[in-house]
């Protein structure tokens, strides 16, 4: 957490105001988040742009840099970069395919102090990504989720992209999460058929609770898990209801997703099983 200044400390009822999220770039983070953009497009010291990766850039977000201007210039970079916070976020979201460790440490660092609604995450092909910042603790389940062998790993990483980048794809995002479920519950659920849902999967615990258990000591624990499996399994909107609405919101996208991390990492490490 980001000690407040002197005067917050002064007057605690600005503290609340003082560590709510900001969203877009915060004016406090805006020169740094610029002045590091800028530098990972451009060779150390130097005014002019390396060509490669502006356009690398351009053909990214489908736009020009500079229209009109120099995108070999720093200084007319720069210009369009704090013009546009859109352009700005994207620049350095794409500057993070190539950014060192240290880097990517000092942009996460300046999100932070900035109580910037974004953070850094991993995008599906394991590369860093700007995302919405997420409790520490999901963060962590889904780093350790995603490093697992399996093809659910692939799928909740997926999932975690499609949900949290800049540029989400929410209904992507819970049919990923769903693959991820039904491919870290099969063995424990449906041993016996390899194409079962998650639809199917929830009707079969329903009718047979009392074949599961988990290593929770509440006797409702199957019945919540269950609960969990329904949510995300009727969540997605792959099925074509005429009622549905097209588009996932991003509220329902996320709670998805963070629900199907949960059930991955339990099903994976047994915390979920048949009874014996």
């Amino acid at each position: 957490m980001v000690r407040p200044p002197f005067s917050v400390r002064q007057d605690p009822g600005r503290l609340d105001a003082f560590h709510a999220l900001h969203e877009g770039v915060p004016e406090g983070l805006r020169p740094s988040l610029l002045t590091w953009t800028l530098d990972r497009y451009c060779s150390f010291a130097s005014m002019f742009t390396d060509e490669g990766r502006v356009g690398h850039l351009e053909r990214t977000i489908n736009r020009e840099v500079v229209p009109g201007g120099d995108r070999t210039k720093r200084s007319d970079v720069g210009k369009s970069l704090a013009a546009d916070d859109e352009l700005l976020l994207d620049a350095a979201d794409v500057a993070l395919t190539w950014a060192s460790e240290h880097e990517v440490a000092l942009l996460t660092t300046y999100l932070a102090q900035a109580r910037s609604t974004y953070g850094i995450g991993v995008d599906e092909d394991g590369d860093y990504m700007i995302q919405l910042r997420q409790p520490e603790e999901l963060s962590s389940l889904i780093e350790a989720e995603a490093t697992q062998p399996g093809r659910q790993a692939e799928h909740l990483q997926i999932a975690w992209a499609k949900c949290f980048g800049l540029h989400p794809d929410l209904n992507e995002a819970c049919t990923e999460a769903v693959k991820a479920i039904e491919v870290a519950a099969k063995p424990v659920v449906t041993p016996d058929d390899p194409l079962a849902t998650l639809g199917k999967m929830c009707g079969a615990i329903r009718d047979k609770p009392e074949k599961w258990e988990t290593d929770s000591g509440f006797d409702g624990s199957v019945q919540t898990m269950l609960a969990m499996m329904d949510l995300v399994w009727k969540g997605q909107l792959r099925h074509g209801d005429e009622d549905a609405p097209l588009e996932a919101s991003q509220e329902a996208a996320e709670m998805t997703v963070q629900t199907a991390v949960l059930l991955v990492s339990w099903f994976r490490s047994g915390r979920i099983r048949l009874k014996q």
